[in-house]
């Protein structure tokens, strides 16, 4: 606790100084756990059938609980890239430093002038609430 009270005085310290140009070199990564359940839509269920036959029989669905793990990065302009963690997958340092790898690179294409002159990379690893 007493780091990251020492960095939320040392950000707004930052602003205090630099106001809104401060804010503009932060890009956020936070990660989340996403249920895969899509629901079906009603147009997507609909079928042909002959004239006077019953319709089909449709099941009640289930949301299942298998969820996965997803990094996004972000700052002020808006979404820069996500990462989806394959299921099953261990996240490791060696996964971080790919993750990394990649968000350098769309950084690099989405954000140039951020990516040139510097940025703060905010990495917000509070627990994953389910």
């Amino acid at each position: 606790k007493a780091v990251r009270l020492q960095c939320s005085r040392y950000f707004i310290n930052r602003y205090n100084k630099e106001k809104d140009n401060f804010l503009d070199k932060i890009v956020t990564m936070d990660e989340s756990a996403v249920a895969y359940h899509t629901p079906e839509t009603k147009e997507q269920s609909k079928q042909w059938v002959k004239k006077g036959s019953p319709g089909p029989i449709k099941f009640k669905t289930q949301e299942t609980r298998v969820k996965q793990m997803v990094f996004a990065f972000h700052d002020r302009e808006g979404l820069i890239n996500t990462n989806m963690v394959p299921r099953g997958k261990t996240v490791n340092s060696e996964y971080i430093v790919g993750v990394l790898k990649i968000f350098l690179k769309k950084l690099s294409k989405k954000r140039p002038d951020k990516f040139k002159r510097g940025f703060i990379l905010h990495w917000d690893n509070a627990p994953v609430h389910t």
